[in-house]
């Protein structure tokens, strides 16, 4: 793995139209030398793929266009451009690799391959471990003590109503819901959990009648 740094084969993402041009990530570039026990084995170079946690959930297609460099028997170099498709499953996680065998450049010692790298995005409002997924949820005092039913938007865009009228909850209690996380690539068809940490917001003053009515209440 690894090389030189010199200008290499180049990608974009084709359906990212704020991207101009092909510039941007060299694939290339010769290996060092150390005398004549230099190795000539293709090169493998990786590049990182950022996806969303939507993208992981729901899977897509990504077409990466590839400009590559192959260096001729007489020494010159011509450029070729080719389209790479992945095919994002349900359930990848972070680290999940890609290869592309000798789609790299060929500068006379064999093509590279090429490997891209699964990166996760952070996501504004779930966080991923394992195949459960967890999101935080604010109550008023009212809400922990009386009960609540509040609107949540999964990854899927569905969206569900997590509600509570049986108990009160307490400042960061969980309650867990299975089947509603990530997919499981090893098991289709079967889904990690929700995880849910309640966070209780205190009002930051009361008048007398309210603490009365507090106290009364809880007096009982």
């Amino acid at each position: 793995m690894g090389g030189g740094r010199g200008r290499g084969a180049q990608f974009m993402d084709v359906d990212d139209s704020n991207m101009g041009g092909l510039g941007g990530f060299g694939f290339g570039g010769g290996a060092g030398g150390h005398g004549n026990n230099i190795s000539r084995r293709p090169q493998e170079v990786t590049r990182p793929l950022a996806l969303s946690l939507e993208d992981l959930y729901k899977g897509c297609t990504k077409k990466l266009k590839v400009t590559r460099r192959v260096r001729d028997a007489g020494g010159s170099i011509s450029t070729s451009e080719k389209v790479l498709q992945i095919d994002v499953k349900p359930g990848w996680k972070a680290g999940t690799k890609i290869r592309f065998n000798k789609e790299g450049d060929d500068m006379g010692h064999g093509a590279q391959d090429i490997v891209f790298v699964v990166e996760e995005k952070p996501h504004s409002v779930f966080k991923r471990e394992g195949d459960d997924l967890k999101v935080e949820m604010t109550l008023t005092l009212d809400e922990a003590l009386c009960g609540f039913k509040k609107p949540l938007q999964l990854l899927s865009g569905k969206s569900i109503f997590v509600s509570n009228s049986n108990s009160v909850v307490q400042p960061g209690q969980t309650s867990r819901m299975p089947n509603y996380g990530m997919p499981n690539t090893k098991q289709p068809g079967r889904n990690g959990a929700l995880i849910i940490t309640y966070h209780v917001k205190f009002p930051a003053t009361l008048s007398l009648s309210q603490k009365e009515k507090i106290h009364e209440a809880l007096s009982e």
